[in-house]
């Protein structure tokens, strides 16, 4: 009993620093301590494996993440759900899609069920990098698995707007109601600004004017977006009148 109390506290000691460098922002601190821990007794367990994930992730340093995901197999552990969530939430701000979908496949091998936030996270990595189809695809899957979340369609329709994709955009925001989900600001933004680079200025001030019907209020991106797509086809004075509006929003 006061064995495993020692080896609790030990654990908990170690856990505890590795979070403190991942607080800090000391990715590289963080990978040092658990390697210095690895060859120690007790060995680390997978959740001071999971922290320095984290801390990597934090970093964008998505290789260093990989490889600790590798180490966790290594020593003979198996990573759970929040390990590789961590790691491909490290690729996702690396912005490396690929890895991210190669570890969303891999949780099959781990026989761990990907959860929303392992979805989401890959969506957001292909969102970054302009994979809309991959992006879709993903959704698609959510939806059949019953995981699908704002996040996820959120990061779609960012997709499809770089990729410019302006009805598949629009064509997801409408989609979101059949899903029981509300879209909110950035939903309608990331479909507007969808429209706007596809120089559809009617259907940018339609979802403009859906998005305060939803009692939704509109901010500096949602402006941006009405005003530039109206610019872009010479629409001057009903420019103008946005920008007086985004003036008065801001006052009141």
């Amino acid at each position: 009993m006061r064995n495993n109390a020692i080896v609790r506290l030990k654990l908990g000691e170690s856990t505890q620093v590795i979070a403190d460098c991942t607080r800090g922002k000391d990715w590289a601190g963080a990978v040092r301590l658990l390697l210095d821990t690895c060859r120690k007794e007790p060995r680390p367990n997978v959740v001071i494996y999971n922290v320095a994930i984290s801390s990597c992730g934090r970093a964008a340093r998505w290789k260093s993440a990989c490889e600790i995901l590798d180490l966790i197999q290594q020593s003979r552990l198996h990573p759970d759900v929040i390990s590789v969530n961590a790691t491909i939430s490290a690729c996702q701000k690396a912005k490396q899609w690929a890895p991210a979908l190669m570890l969303l496949d891999k949780m099959n091998d781990f026989s761990l069920q990907p959860d929303v936030i392992s979805f989401s996270a890959t969506i957001s990595a292909c969102e970054k990098t302009s994979q809309w189809e991959q992006a879709v695809q993903l959704l698609v899957h959510m939806s059949s698995s019953s995981q699908v979340d704002t996040i996820g369609y959120n990061a779609t329709i960012s997709a499809l707007e770089k990729g410019g994709q302006w009805r598949l955009a629009v064509e997801l925001l409408r989609r979101m109601h059949h899903e029981r989900l509300e879209p909110d600001v950035v939903s309608y933004n990331a479909a507007m600004s969808a429209c706007e680079k596809g120089g559809r200025w009617q259907q940018t001030l339609q979802l403009f004017d859906r998005m305060q019907v939803s009692s939704l209020k509109p901010d500096a991106i949602s402006y941006g977006a009405v005003t530039s797509a109206l610019e872009k086809e010479g629409q001057w004075e009903r420019a103008l009148v946005c920008l007086a509006r985004m003036q008065r929003a801001r006052l009141e």
